[in-house]
């Protein structure tokens, strides 16, 4: 193509993809390094109409397109921990920057629908932050939430018709977090590592390690605890119910107020086999291979980095609350 944009998909895994789904291709970024946007091209008579702003690096295109997608991809990927010491996002926020990124390459989307979409969310999130979090509407947000409403109004959305934010959340029967046994009654211990591309936004810690232990009874009790990820008050969806898999086994894992539990009685046997504990949220699994240490550190490395040098109203607002 050119030197403003690549053909294909950017060679990342997918903790590290940012993508933007445009009227004929996909363009996807490495969220977390600089470099033009690759183009996966289905329908090149579409695409047409629009890649050549690219080609020709159109300056404002070439960065409102990559907000809106990193917006995306911090909605989904940002990699909250309290293991690693990085807090969580406020979705209201994000949701305000990607609406006003998304207006501006609005002849780019796949559809007039996308971007009323996009506008409908963030006017929500903009009458949650004025409803509930005033103290962190600075003059970058306010201005997020004044484009919001000019975009709306020119879209004729009516913030009046909307629903509330978030969404309404379910009740869960929050789950005991496991207690430290004493030393006798636990036959075997050990502690993996999870893949943060097997956890639903927002649900395990992403950094910090699973434990398993083989608790002596009658029958072997497996317990497997997890750490919650950190939360912002005003994101969703609630936290979902993990799966673990531990030498061939199976077992749900129940979110508690600090992390998930799960446990199941098993044989004693188990330990002969191959004693690997794995974890991921429902419809998560994934082919991929786990993260190795140096890519789990280059992820860490590169947000935190970020939090230092915030470049969006969202990583400052982050940066600035820390976690609590």
């Amino acid at each position: 193509m050119s030197e403003g944009v690549r053909e294909g998909l950017a060679d990342v895994r997918p903790e590290r993809l940012a993508l933007l789904e445009a009227d004929g291709a996909l363009l996807t970024w490495d969220a977390l390094a600089d470099g033009p946007p690759h183009a996966q091209v289905w329908d090149e008579a579409r695409a047409a109409t629009w890649l050549w702003q690219f080609a020709d690096f159109d300056p404002v295109v070439a960065r409102y397109a990559r907000r809106a997608a990193f917006a995306d991809w911090a909605r989904g990927w940002w990699p909250a921990s309290h293991a690693a010491g990085i807090p969580p996002l406020d979705p209201r926020i994000v949701t305000l920057d990607r609406a006003v990124a998304s207006a501006a390459v609005e002849h780019l989307l796949d559809g007039t629908e996308a971007l009323e979409r996009e506008l409908a969310s963030a006017l929500a999130a903009a009458a949650g932050l004025e409803r509930d979090s005033p103290a962190v509407i600075d003059d970058e947000v306010a201005g997020l939430i004044a484009g919001v409403r000019e975009l709306a109004e020119d879209a004729g959305l009516d913030d009046a018709d909307l629903g509330p934010w978030p969404a309404q959340r379910r009740e869960y029967a929050l789950a005991a977090t496991g207690s430290d046994e004493d030393a006798d009654d636990v036959l075997a211990r050990g502690a993996e590592l999870i893949s943060p591309h097997r956890l639903a936004p927002g649900s395990a810690d992403p950094f910090a390690p699973a434990h398993w232990q083989l608790l002596r009874g009658t029958r072997p009790l497996l317990r497997v605890t997890v750490p919650r990820a950190p939360r912002h008050p005003a994101d969703f969806p609630p936290p979902q119910q993990l799966l673990a898999t531990f030498a061939g086994l199976s077992l749900w894992l129940e979110p508690g107020p600090a992390g998930y539990l799960g446990e199941r009685e098993v044989e004693a046997s188990v330990l002969l086999r191959q004693p690997v504990l794995a974890v991921h949220s429902t419809d998560f699994a994934g082919d991929e291979p786990p993260l190795a240490v140096e890519e789990r550190a280059a992820i860490l490395d590169a947000v935190r980095a970020r939090l230092r040098a915030p470049a969006t109203a969202y990583e400052r607002e982050a940066a600035r609350r820390g976690l609590r």
